[in-house]
């Protein structure tokens, strides 16, 4: 990848443009009303990629008793495979680690592989299973990155 990539805390301006990556990549996506309300959340932490102009991806967490719970992450379908994810993945847990959390995790779909990879290249390790979590009765693979 050769454009440079910076991130910004998460804002106004950038509602629609992670409503649209979240609806692209997500099966049970957020809607705009609970993206736009991280904004008033004091536990909430967001943050978005920027090429140029234009969001390529975007994450958030809520910090709860030093941890932090990911709510959800994705790279614009455009930018998938380019090292974006890892350079998001690397942001969040700099960021995290600077909001001095003790851990970070997540829960990801069983099946799928591409994001398993990516936690896991990340440093995030499988610590449980939550059985049918998702509306298509798929199970979650719950993750941890504790090496702060």
């Amino acid at each position: 990848m050769t454009e440079k990539i910076e991130f910004f805390d998460f804002d106004n301006q950038y509602i629609d443009e992670v409503f649209r990556i979240e609806n692209e990549n997500i099966l049970e996506a957020w809607s705009r009303k609970n993206i736009a309300s991280l904004l008033g959340d004091s536990k909430a932490r967001a943050r978005v990629g920027v090429i140029g102009n234009k969001v390529v991806c975007y994450y958030s967490y809520y910090a709860v008793c030093q941890e932090g719970f990911i709510n959800n992450l994705a790279v614009d379908k455009e930018y998938q495979h380019k090292g974006i994810g890892r350079l998001l993945m690397r942001d969040m847990i700099e960021i995290a680690r600077a909001d001095n959390l003790t851990g970070l995790t997540l829960e990801v779909q069983e099946d799928n592989e591409r994001a398993i990879a990516l936690y896991q290249k990340s440093g995030f390790e499988i610590e449980g299973r939550r059985k049918e979590f998702y509306k298509n009765k798929k199970d979650a693979l719950i993750m941890w990155y504790r090496k702060f």
